[in-house]
């Protein structure tokens, strides 16, 4: 392995880089030291300032030298008040690093420019200060926000500065930009770890060992090519199993490349050798060995990389045979295939069909070169190809680009063609060097779309005539309409015809005013209520209205006269003999042809009292229902809890049976206990499937809309390690959103597609679902191409318990298709099979478009 510059690799180049940041930080410390040295002695001076006069010339000549430090340090300086952490004086340094001017930085404090997370860590810096007098200086990196909002790594060293009494006052703090060295310690890591990376997901076994040939490291693809790695010296070569491929001598300790390089120091590149593995496996391997050197240039050990090419031999043996079966495949495609490479302007090569559609041979178009297109291709199809082309220069592979156009024969007729064409090849710089594509006359399909273009021209043309005369027809039925809604309102007025009606009915018929006041009422008002017409004209229908139900008819009531809508009501009027009645009344205003205005109610009232007891004996025998199907829930419950139990208790005890006296029991002992096993166990699963069937109406959710993709994808994730397993593909299409319960829609699909991947044949398990919408619901199928099934048996599979097969066949409890019908019928639907044996099955089921009632 070499460096980017031709050379070994260094491998102390990580270390020099280390010390040398290393370096840096000392001779950062070393500034900070000498900083807070000056400061100290500051400190000493104004102390002695105030206990002693006579020394304030030297005082003042301190506050000089003070300043001269404080101002042209070549690092960052702040002094920020304890209390509030503002900042008292900052130095042109720290103005530089952080982009703010003097006055900028008098409006700010020391938080406001520290990244949050690092601000906590001067709080908690600030807390022990007041709960230890003992720490009065600490150092740390930190993140400070820039002017222009730019994150600045730092190295920061803060001293307390306290008044006579001990308080602290002011904060002295020194600044140093970081950056550099905390960056590039990130690169460098970041680079240990990309090539950590590299040698982990290389597919090449890479290997490194000392100047002893002790292996030191070996990737993943290493460790799978020898089966395990063995850690020995160079002495111990003769471990490693290998032979010379063209003699079949096996190689001794010293033949082997690593041995070779480590005593010559010199590379040895893609040798071809055959091994054997740890694990006695046959491989043939490319190896090749370099020196790993030092900087004196000393070697410190090798490397060695392998390749493993057994598979590549047996690729080369059938090449021949495989390009040979490509020409026969090329040949007998009915379409033209052709290659052409860009860098020679020019097709390399083209199938028989060409000649069969174009009239040229391969050989003449290859002569032709790069003129051939251009000059073959419709002047009006030409700039179109040219944009393809460019576009299928810069597509990615596997792209695929489609044209169509008009390419001139040998005999000068035109032919429409679509070609569909890709990159075949690449230059090692990565840029598209040849073209596959393939070429298909169209000129049939062409014709009959221009002659269908003709056709629905003269087609829109006898539409527009169609369409006018319907207006014209629609005219005159608005006219009819309209005449014949003016005879409904005067046949609706007509009091001869409304009274003959009124007076044969059984419902009460009744006219009021605006304000409820009876105007007429039919005879029948003496049978359902026992009083006369005459005892109720002229009085409000209030009178004899229930208290309890008066508010109700006002809203309605009010709402005929200013809406102008009828109104259907339920409400109680009180008999002559004093007992109330249920009516259920249809109400509608009569208004004036010409103002507008309403002139009377009109009514028809009928007698529900019968229907009112009826719906209330249901709805208690309805509360009653649920009440006794949530006891037998319960009931079922408590009865598989304990029936599980001791099925719990005998497949334990039976386990320690078999646990304890393997040895001890004949073979027939042991066979009855494995029968043992197996009965609980099957008998658990019953149990908890016919609970899980039982449980289908009585706990589903409430239904909702459901996206039926969701649904099947969600199938599909829980059925992950048996779609695996059996290589199964599952496709869908036109699938809708439904309202339903999603879980047991899920546990519908679910159900469906285990059974198909379950009862699968010799080929993997294929299962297509679709969904049609017919006749106000949806139809949804689910084809297989398993076993299938015998139309005879189509409405057994559904029943509880019945199954075709024998356990040891395929195990189950046969449950699952009768809850998938209970899940059906529950959504208002219902589901059957469609199969032959041997040829697949389609299960069909319907699902209501709108919302079912619920149970």
């Amino acid at each position: 392995m070499t460096n980017q510059n031709g050379g070994p690799m260094d491998f102390e180049a990580g270390d020099r880089l280390t010390q040398s940041l290393q370096e840096q930080l000392a001779l950062a410390q070393r500034r900070c030291e000498a900083l807070e040295l000056a400061l100290e002695h500051k400190q000493a001076e104004l102390t002695n300032a105030r206990t002693q006069p006579e020394t304030a010339a030297a005082s003042h000549k301190s506050d000089e030298i003070y300043k001269n430090i404080f101002k042209k340090a070549p690092i960052g300086m702040v002094l920020i008040r304890w209390q509030t952490q503002e900042f008292v004086q900052v130095n042109p340094t720290f103005c530089n690093l952080l982009g703010y001017s003097d006055s900028e930085f008098a409006a700010l404090t020391f938080g406001e420019i520290t990244v949050p997370e690092e601000w906590e860590k001067t709080r908690e810096f600030l807390r022990q200060m007041d709960e230890r007098s003992e720490i009065s200086s600490y150092q740390t990196e930190k993140r400070l926000i820039r002017k222009n909002g730019e994150i600045l790594w730092v190295h920061l060293c803060v001293s307390v500065l306290e008044d006579s009494q001990g308080n602290p006052l002011y904060l002295l703090g020194t600044i140093q930009d970081d950056s550099d060295r905390l960056y590039t310690q990130c690169a460098l890591q970041e680079s240990q770890e990309r090539l950590q990376s590299v040698l982990d997901t290389l597919p090449l076994g890479v290997w490194i060992t000392d100047a002893n040939g002790t292996i030191l490291q070996g990737n993943p693809a290493g460790q799978k090519i020898w089966g395990g790695a063995r850690y020995v010296g160079i002495d111990y070569y003769h471990e490693y199993k290998g032979w010379w491929p063209d003699t079949g001598k096996q190689l001794s300790s010293e033949e082997w490349g690593l041995s070779r390089t480590l005593r010559t120091g010199q590379s040895i590149l893609n040798e071809e050798i055959d091994i054997e593995d740890f694990n006695g496996k046959r491989k043939t391997i490319l190896n090749s060995t370099m020196p790993l050197r030092n900087q004196s240039g000393v070697m410190v050990g090798a490397m060695f990389v392998n390749q493993d090419i057994t598979e590549q031999r047996v690729v080369e043996n059938a090449l021949w045979e495989n390009q040979r079966l490509i020409q026969q495949i090329a040949d007998a495609t009915p379409t033209i295939l052709y290659l052409y490479d860009l860098q020679e302007n020019r097709n390399i090569y083209s199938n028989q069909h060409l000649n069969e559609i174009l009239g040229y041979l391969p050989e003449e178009i290859q002569n032709m070169g790069p003129d051939f297109l251009q000059n073959s291709i419709h002047p009006e199809d030409w700039p179109r190809v040219v944009e393809n082309q460019l576009k299928l220069i810069s597509a990615q592979d596997g792209e695929i680009i489609e044209t169509e156009y008009r390419m001139r024969d040998s005999q000068g007729e035109w032919h429409w063609l679509v070609s569909r064409d890709t990159i075949f090849s690449r230059t090692p710089e990565g840029a598209a060097k040849q073209i596959l594509g393939m070429g298909l006359d169209i000129s049939l399909r062409k014709r009959a779309e221009a002659e269908l273009v003709e056709y629905r021209q003269q087609l829109e043309e006898l539409v527009e005539r169609r369409t006018a005369q319907l207006q014209n027809t629609n005219q005159q039925l608005e006219r009819e309409i309209a005449d014949r809604l003016r005879a409904e309102v005067q046949l609706r007025e007509s009091e001869t015809r409304y009274r003959l009606l009124a007076e044969n009915a059984t419902d009460m018929i009744s006219t009021h005013t605006p304000e409820g006041i009876y105007q007429y009422v039919s005879p029948s008002c003496f049978t359902l209520l026992g009083y006369n017409p005459s005892e109720l004209i002229g009085h409000s229908a209030y009178e004899w209205i229930h208290p309890d139900d008066i508010p109700e008819v006002e809203i309605s009531h009010r709402a005929v006269l200013e809406a102008l809508v009828p109104f259907q009501l339920v409400y109680r009027l009180c008999h002559k003999d004093g007992h109330y009645l249920w009516f259920e009344t249809n109400a509608q205003a009569i208004c004036h042809q010409e103002t507008g205005e309403v002139v009377k109610i009109q009514a028809a009232s009928r007698d529900i009292t019968d229907r009112q007891r009826i719906e209330k004996e249901l709805a208690q025998h309805t509360a009653d229902l649920a009440r006794s199907n949530a006891e037998l829930e319960q009931f079922a419950y408590i009865a598989s809890h304990d029936l599980q139990e001791p099925l719990r208790m005998i497949a334990s005890y039976t386990q320690l049976l078999a646990l304890r006296y393997p040895e001890k029991l004949d073979a027939k002992a042991d066979k009855y206990i494995a029968y043992i096993l197996d009965g609980a166990t099957r008998m658990q699963q019953l149990i908890h499937d016919l609970l899980q069937y039982s449980r289908v109406g009585t706990h589903g959710k409430s239904f909702d809309f459901v996206d039926c993709h969701e649904v099947i994808t969600r199938a599909i994730s829980n059925l992950k390690i048996a779609i695996c397993k059996s290589d199964a593909r599952i496709s869908w299409q036109n699938l809708p959103r439904v309202f339903g319960d999603k879980t047991q829609l899920l546990q519908l699909f679910q159900n469906l597609i285990a059974n198909a991947i379950k009862y699968r044949g010799l080929q993997p398990p294929q299962v297509q679902i679709e969904a049609h919408y017919q006749e106000g619901e949806w139809l949804f199928s689910v084809r297989d191409n398993g076993i299938g099934i015998d139309p005879k048996h189509g409405d057994r599979i559904f029943q509880i318990f019945q199954r075709l097969h024998t356990r040891e066949e395929y195990p189950g409890t046969g449950i699952g298709l009768a809850i998938c019908k209970r899940i059906v019928e529950r959504h208002r639907g219902h589901i059957w099979v469609e199969s032959e044996p041997d040829r697949g099955a389609i299960f069909y089921f319907t699902l209501a478009n709108s919302s079912p009632i619920e149970e």
